[in-house]
């Protein structure tokens, strides 16, 4: 994969990131949004989350390669808890 490449995979997982990151906040204001935007939000949420998964599948197929050491399980543990 070129830099160039590498610097727009970047970018489209910060902005997959910030859309499900405004989305959450618009889904937790249901008594403002309304019973359909709610709807709505929460399908578009669950686009973004599995368009999330797909741009970091190398995360998963990573997880099972090499030793655990006490850091590594650490911060593993971690991003799988804030995931």
């Amino acid at each position: 994969m070129s830099n160039m490449q590498s610097i727009k995979r970047d970018g489209l997982r910060k902005l997959v990131d910030v859309c499900m990151l405004i989305l959450l906040l618009c889904l937790m204001s249901y008594q403002v949004t309304g019973g359909e935007k709610h709807e709505w939000t929460g399908i578009l949420m669950t686009l973004t989350v599995i368009v999330h998964q797909i741009l970091n599948r190398r995360w998963y197929a990573a997880l099972f390669n090499g030793k655990y050491n006490p850091y590594r399980s650490t911060t593993t543990a971690v991003a799988s808890a804030r995931a």
